[in-house]
């Protein structure tokens, strides 16, 4: 994921992600994900998908 990340310009890594949405969820906020699986087009949008549904819990 790390390519992806840096194809796009993403300041932040998955693992990351998934530690800030835990830490808000924790202070009683609720959180909502929305994923642009084309965001860096056709070429990178399978990767992009199957790396995302590994982060769901």
């Amino acid at each position: 994921m790390k390519q992806n990340t840096r194809e796009l310009n993403n300041p932040g890594s998955p693992a990351a992600c998934v530690e800030a949405v835990q830490t808000i969820k924790a202070a009683g906020v609720n959180v909502e994900i929305i994923l642009l699986p084309e965001a860096g087009g056709a070429r990178l949008a399978s990767a992009h998908a199957i790396r995302s549904t590994r982060l769901r819990r």
